[in-house]
């Protein structure tokens, strides 16, 4: 399978969109990381 990076900034019309797709593309299988300026938020969007 593929890896996909999703690279955010930390407003929340950027992250809710790309939440969603991500969580599918790990359902399907493929590996998922976030860069973000707030380390906090990866850690929550990281699980």
């Amino acid at each position: 399978m593929s890896g996909f990076l999703f690279v955010v900034p930390p407003l929340t019309g950027h992250i809710n969109p790309a939440v969603g797709v991500a969580a599918r593309l790990a359902a399907y299988g493929h590996r998922v990381a976030w860069a973000c300026a707030d380390p906090a938020l990866v850690r929550r969007l990281a699980g």
